[in-house]
């Protein structure tokens, strides 16, 4: 019998779909743009996939789009295209574009936090201020990323389990804490911001008290709330980077509320949820550098039963983190 073959329908690419909209004269989605506004971030879009012959040519045109913005850059970013081209292009701008958003991008910070356009501007913004070196402006930005930053942490609650605000919290900790944690999935990320990686204001007081808002605000979350995917993930952040800057007086007081809190008491149940689960991997590979509390959760969690949770569909999981991450040999054979 042959082999027949389907014939899949390629998805479309982000300015294919552009164009489409523009002829049919919709605006994307979003902030409501002109049509001549939309046809020109169009027409940018597709002279951007190709190379430029020199750097100054490639500036001027970045200038000149960023210009046709000037005293609407609210407006743009919350506008579906808009907003790509924005982040495409920013990491090429003058920091005084830069700064020229950080202006526009202050007031009614709850709206451009939650909105799925604006909050991906704000993202790459935070990004550019915190990891890329200006040699001027520096402090406007450094003001910018605070007041920010402290609000994303005072609103851990509300934004943590928001499908677009706990991308801006998950940026936030590494703007916080000067740690980037690069996305395994490559192909969502916007190009051109994985090269910055140079924290700018290491040892600043008020981006490190945000360490500690954020502490108090996980510590004091409920097991129904971590349980949200958004969620955890917000949290698997923070371990992540507390580990890596080893604050483990923090990384201590979170480990150990959620340990005390939602794992040891739903020993059986948190099994069937991915995003404890995903969870407790973290939790193991972050206090792999605490052995008294991984030898604790061993002892709670593991004891006796690392052959049957290496069968389980979810739990497997877990234990290959635990194999990875355990101390000494002891721990591993109480877990056997």
């Amino acid at each position: 019998m042959e082999n027949v073959k389907r014939n899949k329908k390629k998805k479309k690419s982000f300015l294919q779909t552009a164009k489409k909209f523009g002829k049919q004269g919709q605006r994307g989605k979003g902030t409501n743009i002109a049509q001549d506004q939309y046809d020109y971030l169009v027409r940018v879009l597709e002279r951007w996939r190709d190379p430029f012959d020199a750097d100054d040519e490639r500036k001027i045109f970045v200038s000149n789009v960023f210009h046709q913005m000037d005293g609407h850059e609210r407006a743009f970013s919350g506008n579906q295209l808009a907003s790509r081209v924005i982040e495409l292009l920013l990491p090429h701008a003058d920091v005084s574009v830069l700064s020229k958003f950080t202006l526009e991008m202050t007031q009614d910070l709850r709206k451009l936090c939650t909105d799925q356009f604006s909050s991906h501007v704000l993202e790459k913004m935070m990004i550019l201020c915190a990891f890329h070196k200006h040699s001027e402006e520096q402090s406007g930005l450094k003001n910018w990323l605070i007041k920010i930053c402290k609000f994303l942490c005072n609103n851990f609650d509300e934004f943590s389990g928001n499908p677009y605000a706990s991308h801006l919290l998950r940026t936030c900790i590494e703007c916080i804490t000067g740690v980037r944690i690069q996305d395994k999935n490559k192909s969502k990320q916007t190009e051109g911001y994985d090269e910055f990686t140079a924290f700018q204001f290491k040892g600043n007081e008020e981006l490190d008290d945000c360490q500690d808002i954020l502490s108090e605000k996980i510590s004091r979350a409920d097991a129904e709330m971590i349980e949200n995917e958004l969620t955890s993930a917000t949290i698997q952040t923070y371990l992540k980077t507390m580990k890596v800057i080893e604050k483990k007086d923090r990384l201590k007081t979170v480990a150990n509320y959620l340990l005390e809190q939602v794992f040891y008491p739903r020993a059986d149940y948190f099994l069937e949820s991915q995003a404890l689960v995903r969870l407790l991997e973290c939790v193991l590979e972050a206090t792999s550098c605490l052995p008294d509390l991984f030898n604790q959760l061993t002892n709670k969690l593991f004891a006796g039963k690392l052959s049957n949770l290496a069968q389980h569909e979810l739990a497997n999981f877990v234990v290959q983190r635990f194999f990875e991450h355990v101390p000494n040999n002891e721990m591993f054979m109480a877990g056997l």
